[in-house]
């Protein structure tokens, strides 16, 4: 049942929250603000803390950085969701079908996974142009990796199970309500494989990547979308 889901597609439902932070030019340096915010920004979406130079440079408050914390997370367990083929986009499944439970289930465990997540921000370089880069280095997150050898080795009992217990049973055959509670018993079986993957969880081969910070006529500073998403992309490795 598990399936691959582009996952631009899914980051795209926070793109105007979770990446449309931009700063002004304030006392410090533009070296150490473009820094503070690329920091700033992977901080708080990513581990859910909120440094008070890079609100303040933001002009944002906690409660506003907590909203944007969550919002990632839940984009994140839809794609968890469709990634798993817990939900199916070709049958028009959507996430807020799932239990409340569940969804809550996936959640938490990407703040549990988030919270190991393991990046270094090197100071800004100022290009000629006068916009600037950010070197970045991630080591991905390997959990999902684990899960899916798992998964794909056919040695999870808890699914081998499940699955034996369908046996020959068609699912269009199902009411509304015996697929609901298919899908949402497969859900929990995926959320507690990739659960109890996370006392092992490591990390793959640290890899770098440059965040380009551009400056406005009006000295305000906006990250590159297309380079976040390509960092949001190694963060935890999908197989």
């Amino acid at each position: 049942m598990k399936q691959v889901w582009k996952r631009a597609a899914a980051l795209g439902l926070a793109l105007g929250l979770v990446l449309g932070l931009s700063a002004c030019t304030g006392g410090s340096s533009d070296v150490d603000n473009v820094t503070t915010l690329v920091r700033g920004n992977l901080d708080e979406i990513y581990q859910g803390k909120y440094d008070p130079e890079y609100l303040k440079l933001v002009d944002s408050t906690e409660s506003e950085g907590e909203e944007a914390y969550l919002e990632g997370l839940e984009v994140e367990a839809e794609y968890f969701a469709y990634y798993w083929g817990i939900i199916d986009a070709s049958y028009d499944e959507k996430f807020e079908d799932l239990d409340q439970s569940l969804r809550d289930d996936i959640v938490a465990l990407y703040k549990d996974i988030y919270s190991h997540s393991k990046y270094e921000v090197e100071p800004a370089v100022k290009q000629e142009d006068g916009n600037f880069t950010v070197k970045v280095t991630v080591e991905a997150i390997d959990v999902m990796q684990q899960a899916s050898d798992l998964y794909d080795n056919d040695t999870y009992e808890p699914l081998n199970a499940f699955y034996e217990k369908l046996g020959n049973v068609n699912p269009e055959e199902m009411t509304e309500e015996q697929y609901a509670e298919i899908t949402n018993e497969y859900g929990r079986i995926i959320v507690q494989l990739v659960k109890e993957q996370l006392p092992n969880l490591g990390y793959q081969e640290a890899k770098s990547l440059s965040i380009q910070v551009e400056k406005d006529d009006k000295g305000v500073f906006s990250i590159n979308n297309d380079d976040w998403e390509r960092f949001d992309t190694m963060v935890i490795a999908y197989p």
